[in-house]
């Protein structure tokens, strides 16, 4: 048991100098890499895109490449649009003025 401990130990000691120093350092770096990552520029690029957007249409979800996808089953279900806007009713009427 105490040679367990002692392993465990000299791991999270072993661990605290890159968490310390080198991970700030290489997660920018690398930041450009991650395709999941958002960036201001592409944020930008949505919201210019939706504000331009002469079609009127609404209820477009983006993924986090900025490109339109479907929403969820639940999200599409009409019934549960009208239950999310009345529940968001009854709780903002809750509200003092």
């Amino acid at each position: 048991m105490t040679t367990e401990k002692s392993l465990i130990d000299s791991a999270i000691r072993g661990w605290r100098f890159p968490q310390r120093f080198i991970i700030p350092i290489l997660v920018p770096l690398l930041m450009p890499f991650f395709r999941t990552l958002s960036t201001p520029k592409r944020a930008a690029r949505v919201i210019t895109k939706i504000m331009t957007d002469a079609s009127g249409q609404a209820g477009v979800y983006y993924d986090e490449g900025g490109r339109p996808m479907l929403g969820s089953a639940l999200v599409r279900d009409p019934k549960f649009q009208d239950r999310v806007v009345a529940e968001t009713r009854a709780l903002l009427s809750t509200i003092p003025k």
